[in-house]
């Protein structure tokens, strides 16, 4: 039986080449007040699938938004909420099924 998941490691990519990127665009995020939440799976193999994430939150900087979906995504991805619980209805066409 064919397997319905992509075996990987991809740990020492995200360190090596990728978290240099993640701290740039923090830094310019942080500059300009721009919060901002990043999910990376850079792992997957039988037992599970580790993500390693990344953020500014809203309120560390006293942005407050007036639709916070990035406490939504950072709860989801931290197993404090489930996906079926974010109401999505709201969004447009324009939003892309897959992230939903």
């Amino acid at each position: 039986m064919m397997k319905e998941y992509t075996i990987y490691d991809r740990k020492e990519e995200y360190n090596n080449e990728i978290i240099p990127k993640i701290n740039e665009i923090k830094g310019l995020c942080m500059k300009y007040n721009i919060p901002f939440i990043m999910a990376f799976a850079t792992e997957n193999s039988d037992e599970g699938t580790n993500y390693s994430m990344d953020g500014l939150m809203p309120g560390v900087q006293d942005i407050y938004l007036k639709d916070n979906r990035i406490k939504d995504v950072f709860g989801m991805m931290s197993g404090y909420l489930k996906s079926d619980s974010i109401d999505y209805s709201d969004l447009d066409d324009s939003f892309p099924e897959k992230m939903v």
